[in-house]
């Protein structure tokens, strides 16, 4: 019986692109890799620990029977320092791509990002799948994920009979998700750069994983954008996720978003705030013309969505204060009741 492999499964999406599996049941045997454990167990699919870069992987593959794999073991936390973030992301990469050709592996699926693009001021109003790759390459994420990428064309080049499918997703959101863009809709205030105010794109993370599903059933090596419909104005989406926009100067913002990427005050390094001036939005109808999906959340439907989840668990967490405050009262009368 043949498998399915997905690495990065311990992460957010791989964890829940995992569970998605189970519950659909869409393929009979289901394996997660990672160097961490899930954060909770699996039902039905069967968990490794295991570090992508090491000899074992390639026994893991031919041991079961894997045919597919789902690729999602990237380091995404950019306050990684950029030596580990490449040997993960790069070096983890291509020794994953070359275990597959021997395991005998028939199709890979490779996560990779609208990043890639490059946040641009001559970007047109949405990027198709063979617009040039022109993101800063001083941004180390970006520039590893194309690095990832000349390492599957060139793969395919000596694989031709393997199917490779590379997916590049705008920031996914979900209600749990704890992402650059999340992070930033949960700040009270949030720096932006004066007279910018660029369109921003949202993929909701169960529209990602949907995807996914079709990618299973596709054919041939191809490239997808991911996107939620439409766009949403980034000073619009911090109003509506309840933040207050604060504009600087570009020449006071930069080197400030330094000095705190270097004291590790901050999520992000400097590279990033490109992406907070120029729009890098990106065309989803290939998606729409080969599998007719049509995501369920639009990228202001994907927000809302979070900020509601956001302000549930607010409330829950206050809930959770009073009942423990009330409880102690309670505790405090009773003893007083004792007492006399």
């Amino acid at each position: 019986m043949s498998a399915l492999l997905i690495s990065g499964a311990s992460g957010y999406l791989g964890h829940r692109l995992m569970k998605y599996l189970e519950q659909q049941q869409i393929h009979q045997k289901l394996i997660g890799i990672d160097i961490q454990e899930p954060p909770t167990a699996y039902s039905r699919a069967q968990f490794v620990k295991a570090d992508i870069r090491h000899p074992s992987l390639l026994k893991i593959l031919k041991t079961n029977k894997v045919d597919t794999v789902i690729h999602l073991a990237f380091i995404n936390d950019q306050r990684f320092d950029a030596t580990t973030a490449h040997e993960m992301n790069v070096i983890g990469t291509m020794k994953m791509l070359n275990a597959c050709a021997v395991a005998g592996v028939k199709k890979i699926i490779v996560a990779s990002c609208s990043l890639v693009y490059g946040a641009r001021f001559d970007n047109p109003n949405y990027l198709v799948e063979d617009s040039p790759l022109l993101a800063n390459r001083s941004f180390h994420y970006a520039s590893d994920k194309i690095e990832v990428e000349n390492l599957c064309q060139q793969f395919l080049k000596r694989h031709p009979d393997i199917i490779l499918i590379l997916f590049r997703s705008c920031p996914f959101i979900g209600p749990d998700c704890n992402t650059f863009m999340a992070q930033l809709f949960k700040r009270p205030l949030v720096p932006l750069i004066l007279g910018f105010n660029p369109l921003m794109q949202l993929i909701h993370v169960d529209d990602c994983l949907a995807a996914m599903v079709h990618f299973l059933n596709h054919e041939h090596s191809d490239i997808f954008n991911l996107a939620g419909d439409g766009t949403i104005p980034l000073r619009k989406a911090i109003r509506i996720s309840g933040g207050v926009p604060l504009p600087f100067l570009t020449t006071f913002l930069y080197p400030v978003s330094e000095l705190l990427w270097h004291l590790k005050l901050s999520v992000s390094p400097v590279e990033q705030l490109g992406y907070l001036k120029y729009q890098c939005t990106i065309n989803n109808q290939k998606m729409k013309d080969v599998f007719d999906f049509r995501p369920c959340y639009s990228s202001e439907g994907a927000l809302l969505d979070f900020v509601a989840f956001q302000r549930t668990e607010h409330v829950s967490a206050d809930q959770q204060i009073q009942n423990k405050q009330f409880t102690m009262l309670s505790d405090s009368d009773n003893d007083f009741d004792e007492l006399n």
